[in-house]
């Protein structure tokens, strides 16, 4: 955090850090008795309560659900499931920190997971016969990821499921252009006949 800090001066920052941070977030406790930043040996920890929403943790168990509901065969719950993940990405993690190293691997896992969530959502919506629900699960994984290659498939399908052809070419040559722009041949069979 402090590259062009000597280490002594770097941890007594980081105490004086840590010490601001449970003072915000605990103004009422005692000094020595830290409930939610706390030491153990020379790591600190943040121990949120039982009742704590985060919502990485909302998302992860929503998915989760909605797998074991899908591999028991619930259908219902498996899409009510990934309704709920999807409600609770709120996109890019920690956006305000920036470009920063630490995160993009995390970031990264999070984004493909919500898209792919989004993804399979739209194919559980289309085998429902809903396809307005899955247009807009489509499109939410196309937010998600412009490059995701399912996403515009089924959002081609759904469209033309939902009799709107003209939607559906629309469609079709947005994806045929972000295929185009990362140097895919875009004249084959798999496009020109409806993804």
């Amino acid at each position: 955090m402090w590259p062009d800090t000597a280490p002594s001066s770097a941890t007594a920052n980081l105490q004086v850090a840590i010490s601001s941070l449970r003072g915000l977030l605990e103004p009422d406790r005692e000094r020595r008795k830290p409930q939610l930043v706390v030491r153990t040996g020379d790591a600190y920890l943040l121990n949120l309560p039982a009742d704590a929403y985060l919502d990485t943790l909302a998302f992860q168990t929503a998915l989760t659900r909605s797998r074991r509901a899908r591999a028991v065969g619930d259908t219902d719950s498996a899409v009510a499931d990934l309704r709920d993940a999807l409600a609770s990405y709120s996109g890019e993690l920690l956006p305000e920190d920036g470009p920063a190293e630490w995160l993009q691997h995390d970031r990264e896992m999070y984004r493909r997971q919500a898209a792919n969530a989004a993804a399979e959502l739209a194919a559980a919506e289309l085998a429902a016969g809903n396809p307005r629900d899955a247009v807009a699960a489509a499109e939410k994984c196309l937010v998600i990821d412009a490059f995701h290659d399912t996403g515009w498939q089924l959002l081609v399908r759904a469209y033309r499921r939902l009799g709107a052809p003209a939607a559906a070419e629309r469609a079709r040559r947005r994806y045929a252009a972000m295929l185009a722009s990362l140097g895919i041949d875009t004249d084959g069979p798999g496009l020109a006949n409806g993804c």
